[in-house]
């Protein structure tokens, strides 16, 4: 249980459980090890190696290390004013930018459901809403709708 203040002033709070403020993020690589076994129980999924946050009014995102301390990384949302404008740059962003990851990403109120069940079959896991990926090489997160090239949200680094 933690809390802290969001830079939009917004005070954000882990002490309900599920909550409308964790997310569980798993990097492609980290789900891959996960995916080697094909039953597990619940509780032997691992956590994954960031702890990430979500405010709920300015929608920024605060990725945690080790521990409760400060943020490592904080992103901002961008306004989506132009649908075409952005496939073009995010086109662009394949030819450009060859480093990015995939992301899993949960609420906190899917995982809690997700888990609810003792035994998983990590085979038959439920995909995420949306598909999400990060590139590394400029600092954005891009969020699509699922399976589809429309974008629903772009985020930068928040400096």
């Amino acid at each position: 249980m933690a809390k802290m203040e969001c830079r939009c002033g917004e005070y954000l709070s882990t002490s309900s459980v599920p909550n409308d403020i964790e997310l569980t993020v798993y990097f492609e690589n980290e789900w891959k090890r996960i995916e080697n076994n094909n039953k597990v129980n619940a509780w032997e999924i691992p956590l994954s190696e960031n702890e990430v946050w979500i405010c709920p009014t300015c929608k920024r995102i605060y990725v945690f290390g080790e521990g409760y301390g400060r943020a490592k990384k904080v992103y901002k949302r961008i306004e989506i004013v132009n649908d075409k404008l952005n496939i073009l740059k995010y086109n662009n962003r394949e030819e450009k930018y060859s480093n990015k990851s995939y992301l899993r990403v949960y609420t906190d109120k899917e995982w809690d459901h997700i888990l609810s069940d003792d035994i998983i079959e990590i085979k038959k896991f439920p995909l995420p809403k949306y598909d999400v990926w990060l590139y590394d090489d400029c600092e954005q997160i891009y969020v699509f709708e699922k399976g589809t090239d429309n974008i629903l949200m772009v985020y930068e680094l928040d400096e």
